[in-house]
């Protein structure tokens, strides 16, 4: 599953949602981002040791990449949030302090009034912490993660599905 959702990613990130000439690298951020989010979490939603962040007020407003994919019999729509801080780090470079991404994974429904139903959020957020020895996070800076269902409440983890967007592990994914 890692590598079908990097490879879907890298290949097609549908743009249902306009990416504007303002954000030519979202595409890109996104992957890094998405990659960055399967590397910490390890294919588990587990909110690690220390503070969970908080589902940020306004995402939605976000520079935002939509994909549709279809796993096993199930159509999903996951939609790829940046926050303004990570937005323009060139690919050399390190995520800064404050990059927040979001993952939100919902049932496609082609009324978006119930896009919600049955959805999650994955919140990934990088910040200042202690030093974590990790590839790509800079000393005292870590990621810290969580992930919620539609209603805002914490989850734990769901066998068989991925940490990151919840589709089932055991079945393949592709990109409508």
């Amino acid at each position: 599953m890692l590598g079908t959702m990097a490879t879907a990613a890298s290949k097609r990130l549908s743009t249902r949602d306009s990416v504007t000439p303002a954000q030519p690298g979202l595409n890109v951020t996104v992957v890094r981002l998405l990659a960055v989010a399967l590397t910490i979490s390890k294919g588990s939603a587990s909110v690690p040791s220390g503070s969970a962040p908080p589902i940020p007020v306004g995402y939605r407003q976000w520079p935002c990449v939509t994909t549709v994919v279809k796993s096993g019999r199930k159509v999903f729509r996951l939609r790829f949030y940046v926050g303004g801080k990570g937005l323009f780090t060139r690919d050399q470079d390190s995520f800064p302090v404050g990059t927040v991404f979001i993952v939100e994974s919902s049932p496609w429904v082609s009324d978006d009034s119930a896009e919600r139903r049955g959805g999650s959020l994955f919140v990934m957020e990088k910040c200042v912490g202690v030093c974590s020895g990790e590839p790509g996070v800079g000393s005292g800076e870590s990621w810290i993660y969580a992930r919620y269902d539609a209603h805002g409440r914490s989850t734990e983890d769901e066998p068989g599905a991925c940490g990151v967007c919840r589709l089932p592990l055991t079945v393949s994914a592709e990109v409508m």
